[in-house]
């Protein structure tokens, strides 16, 4: 099963962009519960997120090892499902050995990943094909919220927008996004803010952008916690909508399993018409090609993309 889902990853390549990054192993997507393993240039990330997985580690490892001769091998074994599983928390490398970082190529561009460290299993490979679309929209003045290592503001500037703001809370990662705004000479401006407050104090200054990307970690952990999770992502879209110049493109996102797509749409529709804004559907994406997801377990179709006009 392992050498199958590595095979059907074959051919699943961004073209023209030379990536050495992806998912190898999607779990019960590829046949495999509770087996992720994700690839950084020479460098392999393994997860094993059930009981039985955890339990034939070792095996995964040789194997890899074996069929794939990575440099290193990382285990990021520090996800909060373990816990429900009663299994231990770890994040180790297991075989090989790491630089602190590892230099990666997605979308065209280089990043610096740290698998040990990194959110995830130290990078966003989810979006990846959305990141690149985005590009195609790029115009004017552009905003990249909750942006992390800046994945889509880089995206945006490489597409020729004349100005890219990058907004997260964290420090540490605008520190990452303006290495790789250096390293791929771009130029983009960071902000270190909450993206709520940001949002509302741009609207007082009476700022306004031609694109604005909002990709916020999940609000909805569980089904008990989608009520608040609404109110979150209409709270973050009404605010982007007001900032949006007319015909301005909104690009909004939710990897919350539990938030469904009619619902995130529905969400989208009520900002819209607090914000006196029409929407018009450009696009409805999903998680990228190496996500597969398996028809009859829905769990494996979580991340919503709307790309949308407002007029």
């Amino acid at each position: 099963r392992l050498a199958a889902a590595l095979s059907l990853r074959r051919g699943l390549e961004i073209s023209d962009t030379n990536d050495d990054v992806g998912r190898l192993v999607f779990s019960e997507a590829d046949g495999i519960p509770g087996l992720i393993v994700d690839r950084y240039a020479d460098v392999l990330v393994v997860q094993t997120l059930s009981a039985g997985a955890d339990r034939l580690l070792p095996l995964w490892l040789e194997l890899l090892d074996e069929m794939l001769s990575p440099t290193a091998i990382v285990e990021r074994n520090d996800t909060h499902s373990r816990k429900l599983e009663g299994l231990d928390v770890r994040s180790r490398v297991v075989s090989g050995e790491l630089e602190s970082t590892v230099v990666v190529h997605d979308g065209g561009l280089e990043f610096e990943v740290n698998p040990l460290l990194g959110q995830k299993t130290g990078y966003f490979l989810d979006q990846r094909e959305n990141r690149l679309r985005a590009s195609e929209y790029a115009a004017g003045r552009c905003l990249d919220v909750f942006c992390y290592q800046g994945g889509f503001g880089l995206q945006l500037a490489r597409g020729g927008a004349e100005e890219v703001v990058l907004v997260d809370q964290s420090s540490k990662s605008l520190q990452l996004a303006q290495r790789a705004a250096d390293r791929n000479k771009l130029s983009v401006k960071t902000e270190v803010a909450n993206a709520f407050d940001f949002l509302h104090d741009q609207q007082v200054d009476g700022q306004s952008y031609d694109v604005v990307v909002l990709d916020p970690p999940a609000f909805a952990k569980n089904k008990n916690s989608i009520p608040r999770a609404a109110r979150g992502y209409k709270e973050i879209n009404l605010r982007a909508l007001k900032l949006l110049k007319p015909g301005g493109i909104l690009i909004s996102s939710s990897c919350s399993y539990h938030m469904s797509e009619e619902h995130f749409e529905n969400i989208i529709l009520s900002a819209g018409m607090d914000a006196g804004r029409t929407l018009q559907v450009l696009e409805r994406r999903s998680q990228a090609r190496d996500h597969p997801v398996r028809l009859g377990f829905p769990e494996s179709r979580y991340l919503k993309c709307f790309v949308l006009r407002a007029i």
